[in-house]
């Protein structure tokens, strides 16, 4: 994704040509993003690759490198904790249960399989 990143944003001039469709469906694909069953992460990515791009103009492109083009580690957790919220409010109660034991809340979210597991 860092790579796709930097060659997206390196030698750009506007920063509506950043994100072009084939880069938006590449990162998507590696993120494990389905913009078909998660509409409301499109923009989330977009934005995070549009920021890079302003980062690179406002810090200049000689400081930008592959490795810190983009957080991609923040752009993650940011994704699972949309993924979250908007389990929450698709949710009747407003409450996420663990998938294991349905009986329990859940206390964390796997960004492997995108489940809410409990503790216990």
């Amino acid at each position: 994704v860092k790579h796709l990143v930097y060659l997206a944003i390196m030698g750009e001039k506007d920063a509506r040509g950043v994100t072009n469709e084939k880069l938006m469906e590449e990162v998507m694909e590696l993120l494990d993003v389905n913009p078909l069953d998660e509409p409301y992460l499109v923009s989330r990515i977009k934005v995070s690759i549009e920021d890079a791009y302003f980062r690179m103009k406002e810090v200049g492109a000689q400081n930008i490198t592959i490795d810190n083009c983009i957080d991609i580690e923040s752009l993650i957790v940011n994704i699972e904790l949309d993924r979250v919220g908007f389990m929450k409010k698709i949710s009747p109660s407003g409450l996420l249960y663990c998938v294991e034991n349905q009986t329990q809340l859940a206390d964390v979210i796997s960004t492997g399989s995108h489940d809410v597991f409990c503790y216990s």
